[in-house]
């Protein structure tokens, strides 16, 4: 399938889910580039948080400061660096463009930038093969990450690359949900 766009894996965990805290990690899974995973968790010296964003995200409020987490400036110019290496990057994920680009371009405009505003909603794509199946969005999308974990667990770059550098990848971790989400895609444009 020719494509003028590259899809990649996007996603982002934040201190809070309404738009008023800070992004705590930013995952990036892009099979075409040279560095297929890219992985950044912020650090801060304070933030507000919500306790239920941190409940979903699994984060430890005293681990936000520690030394190996990198500045959000510093983060935003490597990551817009990093995603100007792929040829026209199209962020792709669940609410994608609702969520976590919103909250990309208030806390990193340069990497919003980069990313444009095209993305690609697994949600709207679920729906659509939903109906075309004649199947309940709940139980398709079910299918689909049902089928994308397992293509996930094959990767062996990608537990390779989380074994190395030590990350916990599991649901709500940026970068295990960036994967997903390109495998996601994946699944619903390939495989159904």
């Amino acid at each position: 399938m020719s494509t003028d766009f590259t899809p990649i894996g996007y996603d982002i965990e934040t201190s809070d889910s309404e738009g008023h805290g800070e992004i705590l990690s930013i995952g990036i899974y892009a099979p075409a580039a040279a560095e297929k995973f890219n992985y950044v968790e912020m650090r801060y010296h304070s933030l507000v948080v919500s306790p239920e964003a941190m409940r979903v995200n699994r984060l430890p409020v005293d681990a936000m400061d520690a030394h190996g987490k990198t500045y959000p400036a510093v983060a935003e110019t490597m990551l817009a660096t990093y995603l100007k290496t792929i040829r026209h990057p199209r962020a792709t994920g669940w609410n994608v463009g609702a969520f976590d680009l919103k909250y990309t371009e208030a806390k990193m405009p340069y990497v919003a930038k980069v990313l444009g505003r095209r993305t690609i909603d697994l949600n709207a794509l679920c729906s659509a093969a939903a109906t075309i199946y004649a199947t309940p969005h709940g139980d398709m999308k079910a299918h689909v990450i049902g089928e994308a974990t397992n293509l996930m667990a094959a990767d062996a770059d990608f537990t390779q690359f989380c074994e190395v550098r030590g990350i916990a990848a599991a649901q709500h971790n940026a970068l295990w949900d960036a994967v997903n989400a390109l495998y996601c895609y994946k699944v619903i444009t390939e495989r159904l």
